[in-house]
């Protein structure tokens, strides 16, 4: 994760796309301290599977912008992606278990 927003953050030359990129990087980088604090702090696994289902749609997004600006800065991105959808499996089937 560093070094992809590293790789985004040199690219000086794309103004307005890059702003988005950092934006929405910052956004999932405060939904993934989140989560833990709704899943375990609360004791609520709707809260964390709500918090997870967010946090995995923003760094979609996050990896689609840094595609575009930077190759390199978005393939770096999909094992963040892949962990947090094995992550959301895992929330959802605790959710289910406790209904």
């Amino acid at each position: 994760m560093g070094i992809a927003v590293f790789l985004i953050w040199r690219e000086t030359r794309y103004g307005k796309p890059r702003q988005k990129a950092l934006l929405l990087f910052g956004i999932q980088l405060v939904l993934n301290a989140l989560w833990p604090f709704l899943f375990f702090g609360l004791r609520s696994p709707l809260a964390g599977l709500i918090g997870i289902v967010a946090l995995a749609v923003s760094i979609f997004m996050t990896l689609r912008l840094f595609l575009r600006i930077s190759y390199p800065a978005g393939v770096l991105l999909i094992p963040y992606l892949l962990w947090v959808g094995y992550a959301a499996g895992l929330n959802f089937s605790i959710y289910i278990l406790n209904c």
